[in-house]
């Protein structure tokens, strides 16, 4: 259905659905947006995810000495996550220190191959439990969320991950806007939002 038809069960049960129902919570406003236009008296309200303080908690980041250390936590092989935009940049950027990309969650791809000669490095670390990707966090200067929402026809998320980093004190990069993050001035110096 999804490949030839363009359809799913939630595609077509979805609205009929949502007449039932006597409310609900959407993680964002675009979301909210969308599942009110398919019923247009449904009644929601907008609660972005929150997470858990995880179990290693960063007070004092690694010393910038040789190499940038950057995590982006992937999970799956998702097409917004944008890990490919992050490879490709690294692939041309002439940089005074050379950058090293933590791809947590994915094992490295057969088709891709890294530059022997460049000054940066990318490590696919394949998936890791709740305390293993804390202790890689913890190696880390920064980290980078979703980078190709667009990719869904969305500009607007709260990912789980994204609040994981800043719980650590992580800054992030992040290709979106974060339903609650991105509007909180106190964020400001902790993100770097990079246009879809």
């Amino acid at each position: 259905k999804t490949l030839f038809f363009n359809t799913t069960d939630e595609s077509v049960l979805g609205g009929n659905i949502l007449q039932k129902v006597k409310g609900g919570v959407c993680v964002s406003h675009e979301i909210m947006r969308y599942e009110c236009g398919r019923y247009k008296n449904y009644q929601t309200s907008v609660i972005a995810n929150g997470a858990e303080v995880t179990s290693v908690t960063n007070d004092s980041f690694p010393r910038q000495v040789d190499e940038l250390r950057l995590a982006m936590l992937v999970g799956s092989d998702a097409v917004w996550h944008g890990y490919e935009r992050l490879i490709h940049s690294l692939r041309h950027a002439n940089l005074p220190k050379p950058v090293r990309l933590l791809l947590v969650g994915m094992d490295r791809p057969p088709s891709f191959h890294w530059p022997k000669d460049s000054q940066h490095a990318v490590e696919w670390m394949g998936r890791k439990s709740k305390k293993e990707v804390a202790e890689i966090l913890m190696t880390c200067h920064a980290a980078v969320g979703t980078l190709a929402l667009y990719k869904k026809s969305m500009t607007e998320a709260s990912p789980l991950k994204v609040r994981e980093c800043l719980l650590m004190g992580l800054p992030m990069i992040i290709g979106y806007h974060d339903t609650d993050v991105s509007a909180d001035s106190r964020f400001e110096p902790y993100l770097f939002q990079v246009p879809n």
